[in-house]
């Protein structure tokens, strides 16, 4: 009893003192037990080593939890795989509407927001031609290109450190203008060209229209300045000096839709020869003409006419006041130059004296003292 309760122990001495795989089957066949990780086929096989022999079980517990390692650290991986992918916004189909530009309604297909364009969309001509196409905001063009209703390029508008820069082209597609609107702003300003590349604007103008809008100066083909001022839609309007090509003739005053309107002076060479009103282009209210410096004339007038109450000058002398028609004195007054009867015959300045195609009205020429002396000599006869 006690010998078979010893042999386990023996046994067991003999393994650790026994080399190879014998020791090892023996204590597999007393005992009854096996390791589970080999079978008796594998453990058959006589290893060459004690290396050999630790490497066996070994291996295979370090497999055991690499494999345990291996299906923790995918675990995360799975489950971010199967995650769900966040789902892209669908970009909003196009939609159509209409825009209203500066010279006209269009029809437009694009990106619209509250009814209004807003974002990328093309606007189109009745014939089919594109307008603009581009980027919209509150349902007017800002960045693209615009075209003619031909199909040429009309403009073309990036944006660059915050500003809006517009280059504008004619139809033939030379240079018309360059343009810079800052962010945020209704104004810009710009420089305008005349088809040979010559400067026809400089100053401000509409962020929208590009036409000149506020202070300004145009130019004449040759270079010369032709009206310095205030602007609106493109006419001049406000205070402002218009000068004709030649330097010659100019008006200084005030302006309305293009054309002189309220008070304002003219001069023929550098001489002050009109001071007065003016309304729509043509002298009208009071005002005073003067000759060689010299005053000729004073009082109304009704549409570009001698109209009303007035005062004639001789050089300098008054020689009639009382009533004007239609340029003449009618005699309802008191004659200065004595008995005889004043006839005066008034003319107005030659076309073109001015220059140019300004609507600036030629005015009224007061006769020379020559021609008021002639006339009084055919009223004697």
């Amino acid at each position: 009893m006690k010998l078979k309760h010893s042999m386990p122990i023996l046994l067991a001495i003999l393994l650790i003192a026994v080399n190879g795989s014998l020791g090892y089957l023996l204590y597999q066949k007393v005992t009854g037990s096996a390791l589970a990780s080999g079978t008796p086929e594998a453990a058959a096989e006589p290893s060459s080593s004690p290396a050999a022999d630790e490497a066996t079980a070994p291996p295979s517990q370090a497999e055991a939890a690499a494999e345990t390692k291996t299906e923790a650290s995918a675990a995360p991986v799975q489950a971010a795989a199967a995650k769900p992918k966040p789902t892209a916004t669908p970009t909003p189909a196009p939609q159509e509407t209409t825009v209203k530009l500066y010279d006209g309604t269009y029809r437009y297909i694009g990106a619209v927001t509250n009814g209004a364009a807003n974002g990328q969309g093309t606007a189109f001509y009745k014939n089919g031609q594109k307008r603009f196409e581009g980027e919209f905001r509150n349902g007017q063009p800002y960045a693209g290109r615009s075209y003619f209703e031909n199909g040429s390029l009309r403009a073309e508008a990036k944006t660059s450190g915050g500003s809006l820069q517009i280059t504008g082209y004619n139809e033939d597609g030379s240079l018309y203008s360059k343009t810079t609107v800052p962010a945020n702003s209704k104004v810009g300003t710009s420089t305008i060209y005349y088809p040979n590349g010559s400067v026809l604007y400089k100053g401000q103008v509409d962020g929208v229209t590009e036409l000149p809008n506020g202070q300004g100066t145009e130019y004449h083909m040759n270079g010369t300045k032709r009206y310095i001022g205030s602007f609106k839609d493109g006419k001049y309007d406000g205070s402002g000096t218009f000068l004709t090509d030649d330097q010659r003739d100019s008006y200084e005053g005030q302006f309305t839709a293009g054309e002189m309107s309220g008070n304002g002076r003219l001069y023929a060479d550098g001489v002050l020869y009109y001071e007065g009103g003016n309304k729509n282009g043509v002298y009208d209210g009071k005002g005073t003409f003067y000759m060689n410096g010299t005053i000729a004339y004073t009082g109304d007038f009704v549409n570009g006419n001698m109209e009303g109450q007035g005062k004639m000058y001789d050089n300098g002398k008054l020689a009639y006041e009382g009533e004007f028609r239609n340029n003449m004195p009618t005699g309802n007054g008191i004659n200065h130059l004595g008995g005889s009867t004043i006839s005066i015959s008034i003319t107005t300045r030659p076309p073109g004296r001015t220059g140019g195609t300004f609507n600036m009205p030629d005015g009224i020429r007061i006769p020379s003292y020559g021609e008021v002396q002639e006339s009084l000599a055919k009223q004697k006869r």
